[in-house]
């Protein structure tokens, strides 16, 4: 059945007859219908949403109680796809009817319309979707009719309509989309064609890039001439989250990435794309916190591949349009930068063009006379100075340590406190030497008792062992009266106590042998200059030194090199020889640990190798010459 009429208006919501339907025109509610499926139309996100909500409008409004979508397949088989409903469960008869009009109405290109089941009292309707994506008929069944055939029918055709229209929309908009595009890269085209060089060209197709697109940052890697890899021409202006140098080996791996696959990547994968890992797209994702990174290799029309770019999309649904510009705009711009690397030269041969240009003009000349008198000035030999950190030390140090175990009595000196030979530091506690000391002393008497009793009895043995006893007792007095005897502790020469802050200490056991002030002798003391390895080679005994302190800013203190420290030693987290300088400390200005600056003179050179003998050297060591 072929219909073509405007829309009819559908009965109440109370069943009714073939003889009771009103076939009179209801404009409001042909009104409601149409708006329903505007509603639709307005908020379907893509065409199979569109086709759900166009399918629950005629649910609700014509009753359809089964919406299908058939689409014909080769070798005569019709796929069916249920829009609101699965189809799992309907007879057999049902479904290979559905197939059945759907085949004829795409043969036909009308409307079929008839009654099956049994008895036939179902009505199916299958309308043609024209201008879809593919070959589509859309089926409607009412199992119990709730108006005239013509007019579910013409319902079913408005709906089907109203999909074409939406799909002509669409295609009108991509039309729309791709005239910007071909504006866009005529545009794009000519400003990177006006630039000078290969990387300000891909620079400037960066930028614009990025700025048309709205994504960033946007890199351009370049291949070179039996080079692996792909090079980093260029990268948009925009802030950037992390270090140029790890965003610089990121971009390089997804385009080396993007150029091993050959095709279009995007992360994350988006349907109807090959997916695969793309490591360095998620690496590059996560190092500048974007949702989606998209690369395209730059391939000219004839095939050759002149490098890639790779776009970092703020929003993960920005993926699909910026690849479609990319890849839609990769062959032109690959030709544009092709063209530019072929009319480059090398850029040695780029740098001596600039030179020989500059010569020959009036301020180049000047410019190679100033030159000529830098060369010379360069010539001229002066003293070469090493400058290095310098620390003030004691020349000698000497120690009061614990004599025996025993408790802190008193302390007497502070660090920084000045003391003389011989003047008391501290106190030991003798209590308990003393309470073993009576102790042994009656142990002594108690013995020589014992002996004397034993020799009246002509007891020789018992006597010779009461004898030893007391000769065992008395060692042990003598140590204690000796220890007795050392309870005042003092320094052992003149100087300034160094450390040995035991105030807070007082009453707290000591071992023997621990040490408890550091003092140091300050008529004397000794520089220690902390030379670079790269300099020790230079300094030689005898030579001057001059220095300056931090706490003596006023002063200059001058020397000669007296002790060079054979191996290098760990100062402030880096390796230095040690220099020893003596300087008399009369007026006793110079304290242990000042610290300052020293510059000792060697030997003379040209000012050219003072200036950038250390650069050259380091250059050599690193290419291992």
């Amino acid at each position: 059945m072929s219909v073509a009429r405007p829309v009819p208006t559908l009965p109440g919501n109370s069943p009714a007859s073939s003889d009771s339907v009103e076939r009179r025109a209801d404009p409001d509610r042909a009104r409601t219908l149409q708006l329903r499926f505007q509603e639709a139309t307005r908020e379907a996100q893509g065409r199979a949403d569109l086709l759900s909500r166009i399918a629950r409008v005629l649910t609700e409004t014509a009753r359809a109680d089964i919406l299908v979508v058939a689409r014909p397949e080769s070798g005569g088989k019709v796929q069916l796809e249920g829009l609101l409903h699965p189809l799992a469960g309907l007879p057999e008869l049902t479904t290979r009817s559905f197939g059945e009009y759907a085949v004829a109405a795409l043969q036909e290109r009308r409307t079929r319309v008839g009654r099956i089941g049994r008895p036939p009292n179902q009505l199916l309707v299958a309308v043609p979707l024209s201008g879809g994506p593919g070959d589509e008929v859309l089926l409607a069944l009412f199992l119990t009719p709730a108006a005239p055939p013509d007019v579910l029918t013409t319902v079913v055709e408005f709906a089907a309509t109203v999909i074409a229209g939406q799909h002509a929309a669409q295609q009108v908009v991509a039309l729309d989309q791709q005239v910007s595009t071909a504006a866009a890269l005529i545009d794009l085209s000519a400003r990177v064609q006006a630039a000078t060089d290969l990387d300000s060209a891909a620079r400037i197709l960066c930028d614009e890039a990025a700025l048309h697109l709205g994504v960033g940052p946007l890199a351009i890697g370049v291949t070179a001439p039996n080079a692996p890899g792909c090079r980093l021409a260029a990268v948009s202006r925009h802030e950037l989250l992390a270090a140029p140098e790890r965003l610089k080996g990121a971009y390089e791996a997804a385009l080396d990435e993007s150029l091993l696959r050959g095709e279009a990547g995007i992360w994350p994968p988006v349907a109807g794309m090959t997916r695969h890992s793309l490591v360095t797209h998620k690496q590059l994702a996560l190092l500048t916190g974007a949702e989606a990174v998209i690369s395209v290799p730059l391939r000219t029309h004839a095939g050759e591949t002149i490098g890639a770019w790779v776009a970092v999309c703020p929003r993960s649904d920005q993926a699909r349009a910026v690849s479609s510009f990319l890849q839609a705009a990769a062959p032109l711009m690959g030709a544009v930068l092709q063209t530019m690397q072929r009319g480059e030269h090398g850029t040695i041969a780029r740098a001596l063009d600039r030179g020989l240009t500059a010569l020959t003009q009036r301020k180049g000349r000047w410019v190679a006379a100033l030159l000529v008198i830098c060369a010379a000035v360069l010539y001229v030999p002066l003293p070469y100075s090493v400058r290095c950190g310098c620390e003030v030390q004691p020349v000698s140090l000497r120690y009061v340590a614990a004599p025996f175990e025993a408790r802190l009595l008193k302390s007497e000196v502070e660090p920084g406190d000045e003391v003389t030979a011989g003047q008391l530091v501290a106190t030991l506690d003798g209590e308990e030497i003393r309470y073993e000391l009576a102790g042994a002393t009656a142990e002594v008497d108690r013995a020589a008792k014992e002996r004397d009793s034993h020799l009246a009895d002509k007891e020789i043995n018992a006597a010779q062992v009461a004898r030893l006893e007391m000769a065992r007792m008395g060692a042990k007095a003598d140590l204690l009266r000796q220890r007795n005897a050392q309870l005042e502790l003092r320094s052992p020469v003149d100087g300034v106590v160094i450390s040995g802050d035991l105030r807070k200490a007082e009453g707290a056991p000591l071992t023997m042998g621990q040490t408890l002030f550091e003092i140091a002798p300050l008529d004397e003391m000794v520089l220690e200059i902390g030379v670079p390895e790269d300099d020790i080679a230079h300094i030689v005994l005898g030579q001057p030194v001059e220095a300056i302190l931090g706490a003596l800013p006023d002063r200059t203190w001058n020397g000669t090199v007296e002790r060079i420290h054979p191996r290098s030693e760990l100062v402030d987290d880096d390796y230095v020889f040690v220099v020893e300088v003596r300087f008399t400390n009369e007026l006793g200005l110079l304290r242990p640990g000042m610290k300052g600056r020293a510059r000792i003179e060697t030997a003379p050179h040209s000012l050219g190798w003072n200036l950038f003998h250390k650069a050259f050297d380091a250059t050599r060591f690193w290419i291992g010459w």
